[in-house]
């Protein structure tokens, strides 16, 4: 399990779990339109994208692992990324 910070918030996170999967358990809530956990990442809406250490990603693609030191959903709740 991995220390991973969402918004100032530690969260425990499992080595290579999806973004969107762990933002969803934490009771965050992220925009996303092409993701469902059963099918996995499409990658073409790029609605559901986050800031992780300062660059954007995408959350249904991106994984927990070390290095992430920071995961700022605040852009994608606003609708500002994407």
């Amino acid at each position: 399990m991995l220390n991973v910070v969402i918004d100032d918030v530690i969260y425990k996170a499992h080595r290579g779990e999806l973004l969107v999967d762990l933002i969803s358990r934490t009771g965050g809530s992220i925009p996303h339109v092409c993701y469902h956990p059963q099918l996995g990442p499409i990658k073409t809406c790029d609605t559901c994208m986050v800031e992780v250490n300062g660059q954007l990603v995408r959350a249904c693609t991106a994984t927990a692992n070390e290095g992430i030191e920071d995961i700022d959903e605040v852009l994608a709740r606003l609708g500002c990324a994407g």
